[in-house]
């Protein structure tokens, strides 16, 4: 098949006096070295005096000037990292913390409820070329790297970069920003965070995540979160927490940001244990975010466990002003890119999603390779453009019961504008497009459909009774008949797609 995209180019505890490291003004930042053949006794502050243990690090109060605190390559740390408040760097100086000779250092945290690397209430920091690790199953530590603030007053801490790392078998996730403020603050969190080269799998509930416990309400356009960077990235095999009461085992889930991008990075195999009926997790998505760049990315073989979704890619409740563009999705349980509204989210409004391509998505239930709807009665998807997207659909179902469509519209879409795509199926009982209802504004034109099998019905129209099935709907099996009976493509085209696609006057 032709793509027209470019694809992939803690709380450890610590008997005794913390010892404070003063740094004379204008001096250089102290570099910290830490070995098994090390001594704790020792200065820490070369290759033949090494600190020992991660407990001695925990004792220094590194201060705010920065510091570096390397690991010896190819040797493993027993403990969990922890900064707080008066603990951290700054963008000219972090806390920079690292291996040292020959390959990377491991830091196995097995503590429960504590973290990797726990930064709470500060920043500052650059964390590189590093493994973190779980080994103790479901009862040791939570996370990979936490970014936790819970500070009252709208603090936003800043400057985070991580770098070359592998993070494994953590009881909830790889890497968590969460904000947690008493006073509901939505300012309160952390701005300015670079994540890249990092593989971030095994874990439980999520590869990468960003989240917040606030009322959106309160203040909808602000956001605990900002200028967040995900790139050349990998988040897999994080299967997702039963019985956690909520969506879990998503690659990389992102909420309560503004100004994000994810590019030239994959999430593959995840959510394989959620069991949560009310929703699904997802390869990669967004939600209750703003200014979101998705591109350039691979998400793969992702499932919803027994629950719904599964997605590939998504664009959830209270996403505005996004683009999702030059992806690759294929064989996702759930819709290859979906574009959806829950119950309680901002406006879901401008956002776009043009040149991905979907290849045999919707493998369970009523998914399309490119799916819009709402759950929430008055509050749709609107203003959505949805153009130069190649849609590719065999019959491929793994669920006996799914009823698959190269393009699906649930209810809930005001304004939603598809053209110039290529949607192709083959095989079984495979839709070309399936509309429910309740979708004022859906325009379709421009766009080449082809059916390579022996499906029957082609387009189904206005059906939804009830919601999210074809019940009571309007089948086509003509594209001229679909044309004539909806009012829909008049200019386009039923046939094997060819090089010289038509492109409608508004193609960008």
């Amino acid at each position: 098949m032709k793509r027209s995209v470019a694809l992939l180019a803690g709380l450890t505890l610590v008997l005794g006096a913390a010892v404070a490291f003063a740094v004379p003004a204008g001096a250089a930042a102290p570099v910290y070295y830490v070995s098994n053949s090390g001594s704790d006794t020792n200065s820490g502050t070369s290759t033949s005096a090494p600190w020992k243990t991660i407990a001695k690090v925990n004792a220094a109060m590194l201060g705010l000037t920065g510091a570096a605190i390397r690991f010896n390559g190819g040797q493993s740390f027993a403990g969990c990292l922890t900064f707080d408040s008066g603990e951290g760097g700054t963008s000219s100086s972090p806390i920079a913390i690292s291996s040292y000779g020959t390959g990377r250092a491991t830091i196995t945290c097995n503590t429960a409820t504590a973290s990797a690397i726990r930064i709470h209430d500060t920043g500052g920091f650059a964390v590189s070329n590093l493994d973190l690790a779980n080994t103790g199953g479901t009862n040791g530590g939570y996370y990979g790297i936490e970014l936790f603030n819970d500070l009252a007053g709208g603090v936003q801490k800043t400057y985070f970069r991580f770098d070359g790392l592998e993070i494994s078998g953590f009881s909830v996730a790889g890497i968590a920003l969460h904000a947690e403020p008493s006073d509901q603050n939505p300012a309160t969190g952390f701005s300015d965070v670079r994540i890249t080269n990092v593989a971030a799998h095994n874990n439980r509930d999520a590869g990468i995540e960003s989240w917040s416990n606030r009322d959106v309400t309160t203040n909808p356009t602000s956001y605990n979160f900002d200028s967040l960077y995900i790139g050349s990235s990998s988040a897999f095999a994080n299967t997702g927490i039963p019985g956690k009461g909520n969506n879990s085992g998503s690659g990389i889930s992102i909420g309560e940001a503004s100004n994000v991008t994810i590019e030239h990075s994959s999430a593959y195999d995840n959510g394989t244990n959620n069991n949560y009926s009310g929703g699904g997790p997802v390869g990669i998505w967004v939600y209750q975010t703003t200014n979101a760049l998705i591109q350039y990315n691979e998400s793969y073989r992702n499932s919803g466990g027994t629950g719904p979704d599964g997605d590939g890619f998504d664009l959830d409740g209270g996403v505005s002003n996004s683009t999702l563009q030059h992806n690759y999705s294929h064989d996702n349980a759930g819709a290859g890119i979906l574009v959806f509204q829950y119950e309680g989210g901002r406006p879901h409004q401008n956002n776009t999603v043009t040149d991905n391509v979907s290849t045999n998505d919707a493998r369970k239930g009523y998914y399309g390779g490119i799916t819009t709807g709402s759950a929430w009665a008055g509050h749709p998807v609107s203003n959505v453009n949805i153009f130069g997207n190649t849609v590719t659909m065999n019959a491929t179902a793994v669920d006996p019961n799914a009823v698959q469509s190269g393009l699906r519209f649930w209810n809930g879409g005001s304004a939603i504008n598809v053209h110039d795509n290529t949607v192709t199926t083959t095989g079984g009982a495979v839709r070309l497009l399936s509309e429910e209802r309740d979708n004022p504004g859906l325009t379709l034109d421009y766009n080449t459909y082809w059916a390579n099998g022996n499906a029957t019905t082609l387009f189904v129209w206005n059906g939804g009774v009830p919601q999210y099935t074809e019940g009571g709907a309007t089948t086509y099996t003509s594209f001229a008949a679909f044309q004539a009976g909806t009012g829909q493509e008049p200019h386009g085209t039923f046939g094997a797609p060819g090089p010289a696609a038509r492109r409608s006057p508004c193609r960008h």
